[in-house]
């Protein structure tokens, strides 16, 4: 799990990346003094880092996808696992999976 405590204040929103020779870039941000520095140059560091955990969690993601698309709501042991697995992602805040099942399901009608 990575640590990122240490990119927190970086410069959110667009950066822009310009060549600034043979391995080099410049990088310009919308910070109008230099307090989020230290976290940009953090998240620039780390970025193969966090391309790699990136490719790890969405490799987790498909075979969650998989797995839950294999449950059968209608069966009551397949229905209570479905039931814990939303209450773990709200808990997490993330988009349940039970409505996008819902919004798939009324698009299709």
């Amino acid at each position: 799990m990575i640590d990122t405590d240490k990119y927190e204040g970086h410069t959110e929103g667009e950066w822009l990346v310009v060549e600034a020779g043979i391995s080099r870039v410049k990088v310009y941000t919308n910070d109008k003094d230099f307090s989020m520095a230290s976290a940009n140059r953090n998240l620039i560091a780390d970025a193969p880092l966090l391309l790699e955990e990136v490719k790890q969690l969405q490799k987790y993601s498909n075979v969650l996808e998989k797995l839950m698309g294999s449950l059968d709501s209608r069966d009551e042991g397949d229905w209570i696992l479905l039931e814990y697995i939303d209450e773990l992602m709200k808990e997490e805040g993330i988009a349940r999976w039970s409505e996008e099942k819902d919004k798939t399901e009324t698009n299709l009608i």
